[in-house]
């Protein structure tokens, strides 16, 4: 095994993913151009360049370091090769990587967090005040009083609770993550291969970890986690999320029943639109003319639930024009 070429391997895939990750990049800050609606290239868009480079460029020495660890632990058999003095400097490289695409990506997560907190979001209640109010009197006779009551604002309250909620929620549960990774590395003990001389030992042996190899460590820490998330992914879109809920199609759901729609603006022309109003007219009724409405709309006896008429379509997304981004300003305006 030739340590100083397996170095230059791995230099040479970082520089290659390196260049195909500098087109991305700029695949992306243009397409955020476009979004936000600039004319000339300014030091916003340089520094979105340089937030998106971040990000790649992190992962791409993730993937790197990674490989070249995998392909140790499949293709070497003998650890006491790998933890020979002549890798050292291969070694030392992926240790650089690694703290490199830490540095990177807590960037990118800066940047992802200051993008969120960018987003405006604006809910639209299409309910109408109440223009009558029915009573029984004394001699069992109904009147309407010709009173106006204005609507609640607990049904948007409601739904911008649930977006809240929404916003947080991750396929991947950290807490059974963490557990499980724990679980294969210490119970099954699978670290044990980053030591000795590369063969499983089992929990209840003496394990000496002294001659522990970094590249290794890195390939076994690569497969639990990904493998784990990957079997967390695979569970949640097979079964979770088509046999006990979806959480954005309850949203919507929660979004017709409430009757309000979401109008999200992600860029100041590029934004997302979930269509809300109630085919019903008002939702602001009893709990029996609430399942008389779905009742209705289940058996098609009403409209639909989507933008255009006989269409279920509810999720769109929006590219706006500068009249109608002024003309959002100045209604915000009024509000503050």
């Amino acid at each position: 095994m030739d340590a100083a070429s397996q170095n230059r391997n791995a230099l040479i895939a970082f520089g290659a993913l390196s260049g195909a990750g500098i087109i991305l990049a700029f695949g992306r800050t243009w397409k955020w151009f476009s979004k936000s609606g600039r004319d000339l290239i300014d030091l916003a868009t340089i520094g979105k360049f340089f937030a998106y480079i971040c990000g790649i460029i992190g992962t791409i020495l993730l993937l790197v370091t990674a490989g070249v660890s995998i392909w140790y632990l499949i293709f070497i058999k003998n650890i006491s090769e790998i933890t020979d003095a002549n890798i050292e400097q291969l070694q030392n490289l992926l240790r650089t990587f690694l703290i490199t695409a830490f540095v990177l990506k807590l960037i990118d997560i800066i940047h992802i967090i200051i993008r969120q907190t960018r987003i405006e979001i604006f809910f639209m209640d299409w309910e109408r005040p109440k223009t009558g109010e029915i009573y029984k009197n004394e001699n069992e006779t109904y009147s309407i009083l010709g009173t106006s009551e204005n609507v609640s604002v607990w049904r948007t309250y409601f739904a911008a609770n649930e977006l809240n909620e929404i916003q947080t929620f991750r396929r991947v549960n950290v807490p059974f993550q963490i557990l499980f990774v724990l679980f294969f590395l210490k119970v099954i003990n699978l670290e044990s291969y980053s030591c000795g001389d590369g063969k499983f030992i089992s929990s209840s042996s003496n394990l000496d970890c002294s001659r522990s190899n970094t590249i290794v460590r890195i390939a076994v820490a690569f497969f639990v986690l990904l493998g784990t998330a990957i079997v967390q992914n695979l569970f949640f879109t097979i079964f979770y999320q088509r046999f006990i809920e979806d959480k954005i199609t309850n949203f919507i759901d929660l979004c017709s029943v409430s009757n309000i729609s979401v109008f999200i603006l992600d860029e100041n022309f590029h934004g997302y639109y979930i269509h809300g109003r109630s085919p019903h007219g008002m939702t602001d009724v009893n709990m029996k003319d609430t399942v008389m409405n779905l009742y209705r709309e289940e058996n098609r006896m009403s409209g639909t639930r989507g933008l255009e008429p006989n269409s279920d379509e509810q999720i769109f997304i929006m590219k706006i024009n500068r009249s109608f981004r002024r003309q959002y300003q100045s209604l915000l305006q009024a509000y503050y």
